[in-house]
């Protein structure tokens, strides 16, 4: 008897109460220095979905938990090799929105526990499909 495959792969990645689609995803960045910027989160195939290193910062989301966490890190060199700090939603960012259908994650950066992003002129980030 040989084995017998599964006609369908679940629809999304179940983070909470969400299920985040298995596609790369976009990142608004707002930033009073550098203003808005539109950048990728690369899915990984498994439950997380990354920047790469750009201008200095990375940003990650990843499910396995209750709710999506999101990262957000600032390096001292341009190629992103020495962390200077970092920010998430359970630390500094305060997750001021989180829809599901269509798809919206707003997260806030709190000043005064993520000085390292406000002080590079960072204030939110908002994650869409």
């Amino acid at each position: 008897m040989g084995r017998r495959r599964c006609c369908c792969a679940p629809p999304g990645v179940t983070c909470g109460s969400c299920s985040l689609p298995k596609k790369d995803l976009k990142l608004t960045t707002y930033n009073g220095l550098l203003g808005v910027r539109v950048l990728t989160l690369v899915y990984d195939g498994v439950a997380t979905w990354d920047t790469g290193c750009v201008s200095s910062n990375r940003w990650t989301l990843s499910c396995g938990g209750a709710t999506p966490s999101f990262v957000a890190r600032a390096y001292n060199t341009a190629s992103c090799t020495l962390l200077t700090g970092q920010c998430s939603n359970a630390s500094g960012l305060t997750t001021f929105e989180l829809k599901c259908d269509p798809l919206l994650l707003d997260y806030r950066v709190n000043p005064s526990s993520c000085g390292i992003l406000s002080v590079a002129g960072f204030s939110r980030f908002v994650v869409t499909e």
